[in-house]
């Protein structure tokens, strides 16, 4: 399939996935517009969801229906699935006819009795060679996906994979940024404080921190907080 050859709608989807300026963006909603945006490519899919690899496990953080993230959680309890073995193994699987499938037979049987899903497709998100999580495609039909749909999905998942690395990315910076901006805050009140104790005890700037440190740990009070009240009432409340 060539780029003249895509659909109008994984064309859009794709230009729209593009767009997404991660600083106008939180992570839940660019994860949650990467899904929408998942349905919306390819129009056999019903219901969509994304799962990521957080710490260790994996947890879904975005489905466009709650049955999509109940299969996920399904998967999860069982201990297998398309999903599970995307991430795992970075690559594509594809079950066509939940009853019917024998890969991950747990999984499949109970998934397709409480949700009414009967095709699944999951895709890698990853970025290099890392896996971030997978995009998982659902369908109430059997054979949902055919070559044409699972093409337009690998081209779907790359550039998913790229905006949510972008939006993980931003909320990384974002973290590091309130942390750098935390700490001058606390170094400057504290810095505050000192000054105002070594003006009223009139000692020197160790003796003023050291003072400030064992009330913090007699009180089992944050230093910052200690200091915070000192600057904002009057030196003799530690007298």
């Amino acid at each position: 399939m060539s780029a003249e050859e895509f659909p109008p709608a994984l064309q859009e989807s794709v230009e729209a996935l593009s767009r997404l300026v991660t600083a106008d963006e939180t992570m839940e909603s660019t994860i949650g517009r990467i899904a929408e945006l998942a349905v919306e490519a390819i129009p056999t899919m019903d219901i969509c969801s994304i799962s990521l690899a957080i710490d260790g496990k994996i947890k879904t953080v975005g489905a466009t229906d709650p049955r999509a993230a109940l299969i996920d959680e399904i998967q999860y309890e069982t201990g297998e699935g398309p999903c599970l073995s995307a991430i795992e193994k970075h690559a594509t699987f594809y079950i066509a006819d939940m009853s019917a499938d024998e890969t991950w037979p747990k999984f499949s049987r109970r998934a397709a009795k409480e949700t009414g899903v009967n095709s699944l497709l999951s895709y890698v998100l990853r970025v290099h060679e890392s896996a971030l999580g997978a995009v998982n495609m659902m369908s109430e039909q059997n054979d949902a996906f055919d070559a044409n749909d699972q093409t337009a999905g690998v081209l779907f998942a790359a550039q998913a994979g790229v905006a949510l690395a972008n939006a993980v990315t931003h909320r990384e910076d974002q973290i590091k940024i309130q942390q750098l901006e935390a700490g001058m805050e606390s170094r400057s009140v504290i810095g505050e404080a000192i000054g105002l104790l070594m003006a009223s005890r009139k000692c020197t700037k160790e003796e003023a921190f050291t003072i400030l440190t064992e009330i913090s740990q007699k009180s089992n009070i944050k230093l910052k907080e200690i200091a915070s009240r000192l600057v904002d009432a009057a030196p003799d409340i530690l007298s």
